[in-house]
């Protein structure tokens, strides 16, 4: 997409909502540095215009479910830079239906266990239903959960954001 490795979606209408969606490349730890100040630098230009409808609302950070486990750098590094700076932070476990039940578990709890304040935001994705491989069926889910989540209490997140900003 970009020059700077950011992709604009077309915004979509949710809800009387219209979202802009923007993805990023994949991130591993030795590029941890570079994604973080591309998203810091890409949320200072849009939150310097002053029009809140430009600003980022939400950050939502991809976690494979079936890799069942969080890196450090991650956690401190990446999770919580963005929510010091105010973002609303909703983690995505994707591919839920590769994992079993214990390793999406597991990881739910490694993840309330280091993040402050996520508890809540912790959202199990699978993109298709499909038959695997071996036979395991995968259904379509978290859709809706991440809509909720996206478009919900604006108010008291405008005013988080506000209050890191000032």
């Amino acid at each position: 997409g970009s020059q700077n490795l950011l992709y604009e979606y077309a915004p979509i209408s949710i809800d009387k909502n219209e979202l802009t969606i923007f993805d990023s490349w994949g991130m591993e730890a030795d590029k941890a540095t570079e994604w973080v100040n591309l998203i810091t630098e890409e949320t200072k230009k849009r939150e310097a215009s002053g029009d809140v409808e430009d600003w980022f609302h939400a950050v939502i950070y991809c976690i494979s479910a079936a890799g069942a486990r969080i890196e450090d750098f991650e956690v401190y590094y990446v999770i919580k830079t963005l929510q010091e700076a105010g973002h609303n932070v909703i983690i995505a476990l994707t591919k839920t239906g590769r994992a079993s039940e214990e390793e999406r578990k597991n990881l739910h709890l490694a993840i309330k266990e280091k993040v402050l304040h996520i508890d809540g935001n912790i959202i199990n994705i699978e993109s298709l239903s499909e038959t695997l491989r071996d036979g395991k069926k995968t259904h379509a889910a978290g859709r809706d959960e991440i809509i909720r989540k996206l478009t919900g209490n604006l108010e008291n997140k405008l005013r988080n954001k506000f209050a890191a900003q000032y």
